[in-house]
């Protein structure tokens, strides 16, 4: 369970960049599991996860947030088939123009929890179609403490996986994971947070593990969109 737990907190933290202005309450954006050894560890077998864009909520000063809802289904190794929802709530200074302009011009911004790393503006290729001139980003330099909520979610995780190779897990404390860092592509043409691909990785009770997803256009075939 810590598992998918794990990368469901990681994108949803992480996943705080948007290209272009956009209001992502009803929009829906899929996304499958690309099961290469490029981009996930085997750990992590089968799956997918769909981000869900909900309310705004105002906030007196400041720009007010969104609701971003993430639900994930996947097949982790020792621990089977594991579903679950969460959600967040994403600042709207990230569905702005300005925010993502400023990122291309600074290169670098420290939002305090994370950092934001501009890389490229690259066309991007998903197994259905290809995306020109997406921004390239790099979230990096998570400070869990100051996210107690998306740490005690990420304690969560891994164990259905991890603890069951251990032969007293009562007396186990799991640690928070280390190193949490996603890349993301974004596009204006992708609904919610705008990402085509979305490759999250960490150092989990000292086992480094990664997952790469891909949104899947609504026109693709029903054996695309399959888990």
């Amino acid at each position: 369970m810590r598992t998918q737990l794990f990368f469901a907190g990681a994108i949803s933290l992480l996943l705080s960049v948007s290209a272009f202005a956009r209001v992502p309450t009803g929009e829906i954006a899929k996304y499958k599991l690309v099961k290469t050894s490029e981009r996930t560890s085997d750990i992590i077998q089968k799956g997918a996860i769909e981000l869900t864009g909900g309310a705004f909520k105002p906030k007196e000063g400041t720009q007010g947030s969104f609701e971003v809802s993430l639900a994930y289904d996947l097949k982790v190794m020792f621990a089977g088939r594991l579903k679950g929802k969460k959600s967040f709530q994403v600042p709207g200074e990230f569905f702005t123009p300005e925010f993502m302009e400023r990122l291309r011009k600074e290169g670098t911004i420290d939002q305090g929890i994370f950092k934001l790393k501009h890389l490229a503006i690259e066309d991007v290729e998903t197994r259905t179609k290809t995306y020109a001139a997406c921004d390239k980003v790099l979230a990096y330099d998570v400070k869990m403490e100051m996210v107690p909520t998306f740490d005690s979610l990420i304690n969560e995780t891994f164990g259905a996986a991890y603890l069951s190779n251990i032969e007293d897990p009562i007396d186990v404390k799991l640690g928070s994971a280390k190193k949490v860092e996603g890349i993301f592509y974004i596009s204006s043409e992708v609904p919610v947070m705008g990402a085509v691909k979305i490759d999250v990785s960490g150092i989990v009770q000292g086992i480094f593990i990664k997952a790469g997803f891909d949104y899947v256009h609504p026109s693709s075939t029903g054996q695309d969109q399959e888990q």
